[in-house]
């Protein structure tokens, strides 16, 4: 496998924020009061994290045929370590809604169609995108004379790079919240125990990894932990900072397996850290940051369709194959802006929307139950 150049990833960084400040001037993202602004912000970081590393599994490809991990460390962390610290994040704050539902119960009806509203719109946009692509190179003859390009790439794998699958533990963990808050009573730490017991029993009748759910856990704990106010001053200071960034270095170097126990501690300590206000000597919290995690769910579930639609049908696969390393993360650097456009108006026209529409759909759907509801009682 070709050995990626590190230096695009900072390049990749600086290339986004910088795009996302030229855009902001003329279309303001303002990311709502009241939310973790650390965790905000870490959101961009890790979406442009799992683009580089599909960037980068693109480049094997292009030589070997196989869509597989990359064998360097760093770049395979790069984006199973991104979605290790996504469930985190998604634990984090879900749970700490369980553990304030005393003084503030939870409408589970508007939660659940609020995600819906959330991740289904842009989700079908892209599997009807990444359809109507397939069906293009199949049914077309695009390079017709490479017929096991055809075959090895007209793939809905290829074209969304397979982000899909991370959104099955999303969905797991939504459906199992209910259960969590049954548990609200019990010490915060049996609702996590309870989670790792689930998630045994269900690995044995399908696919799910019981391992990726322990990032759940983790998630979970750290909402317990940031709870206490003498730890939240301590894991924002300065040294707090070096010690996270350490221990996010340690993982991408030494854990050879991203979803490892000991690349997932690591992780946690970090993500701990972060989620009790950590900046990360103030980067995180900056505007631009958090805007950029605003767009996050547009980077991570656009940016397969568009490396597919660049290497596949712009350049094509025997030329993109011929590239050196440098000119195949130049030709990447040259689709971030791209990519972070597509994401901000996808944000602008179906996201934001979607997600302001949520409390009349809510409405809506309870008006249609309550009415059900009445008929049934009469015909009783």
């Amino acid at each position: 496998m070709i050995i990626s150049a590190v230096w695009a990833i900072p390049a990749v960084f600086v290339i986004a924020i910088a795009t996302m400040s030229l855009l902001n001037l003329s279309v303001k993202i303002t990311p709502p009061a009241g939310r973790l602004q650390a965790i905000d912000g870490l959101r961009g970081f890790l979406a442009l994290s799992v683009f580089v590393h599909h960037a980068t599994i693109w480049q094997d490809f292009l030589h070997s045929g196989q869509w597989r991990v990359p064998n360097s460390i760093l770049f395979a962390h790069l984006g199973q370590s991104s979605v290790s610290l996504f469930f985190m994040i998604t634990a984090c704050l879900f749970f700490t809604r369980i553990l304030d539902a005393r003084e503030r119960p939870i409408d589970w009806g508007r939660l659940y169609v609020s995600r819906i509203m959330r991740i289904l719109p842009l989700f079908i946009l892209v599997t009807i995108t990444a359809t109507i692509i397939v069906a293009l190179v199949k049914y077309l003859d695009l390079d017709a004379a490479n017929p096991a390009w055809i075959e090895r790439t007209a793939r809905p794998l290829l074209v969304t790079a397979g982000v899909a699958w991370t959104l099955h533990y999303e969905w797991l963990f939504y459906f199992i919240l209910p259960l969590l808050a049954l548990m609200r009573g019990v010490i915060p730490s049996a609702a996590a125990l309870l989670l790792a017991l689930l998630a045994l029993a269900i690995e044995n009748w399908s696919r799910i990894n019981t391992v990726l759910l322990l990032n759940f856990s983790a998630g979970m704990a750290s909402a317990v932990l940031i709870r206490n106010q003498t730890l939240r001053i301590l894991l924002v200071s300065s040294a707090a900072s070096a010690f996270a960034i350490a221990c996010i270095g340690l993982a991408f170097t030494l854990c050879p397996t991203p979803f490892s126990a000991s690349a997932i501690g690591l992780l946690w300590l970090a993500f701990t850290i972060i989620a009790a206000g950590n900046s990360f000597f103030g980067v995180l919290t900056l505007p631009i940051c958090r805007q950029l995690g605003e767009i996050t769910f547009g980077i991570y579930l656009l940016h397969g369709p568009l490396l597919f639609i660049l290497l596949r049908l712009v350049v094509g696969l025997p030329m993109a194959a011929s590239l050196t390393p440098a000119e195949h993360w130049l030709l990447i650097m040259t689709i971030t802006p791209i990519l972070i456009g597509i994401a901000l108006l996808s944000f602008i026209w179906i996201e934001r929307p979607c997600m302001q529409a949520a409390p009349q759909m809510h409405a809506w759907l309870s008006a249609r139950m309550l009415r059900f509801r009445s008929i049934l009682k009469k015909s009783y």
